[in-house]
């Protein structure tokens, strides 16, 4: 029941601040950024086909870009949604047309 105190809490928290409560080793944080941005990322890698595997393995990979993300995000004025997109999950699915990614 604490827990969903918690996500209570971090529902008024902008995304600058969950980062910081993140990069403290707040785990919680980083499990309500991750659900915030989830149906986000699985929309942007719904626009690749990558041959030989399926829809999951793409949005796997752009859940990864995510973490990445918002543990190396330093922008405080920038918005975590404006970092992730063209800074990690852009860069890392089109790492994999080499790998026979078609868009």
């Amino acid at each position: 029941m604490r827990v969903e105190n918690r996500d209570t809490d971090f529902q008024h928290l902008d995304d600058n601040e969950l980062v910081l409560l993140v990069q403290d080793g707040d785990t919680q944080a980083l499990e309500f950024l991750i659900q915030r941005y989830k149906s986000f990322v699985r929309a942007k890698a719904k626009t690749y086909f990558l041959v030989g595997a399926d829809h999951e393995d793409i949005a796997q990979e752009g859940m990864i870009g995510l973490y990445k993300a918002i543990r190396d995000f330093q922008e405080p004025l920038k918005l975590l949604q404006n970092y992730v997109l063209p800074d990690k999950l852009l860069p890392l699915l089109k790492q994999l047309q080499g790998k026979n990614i078609c868009r």
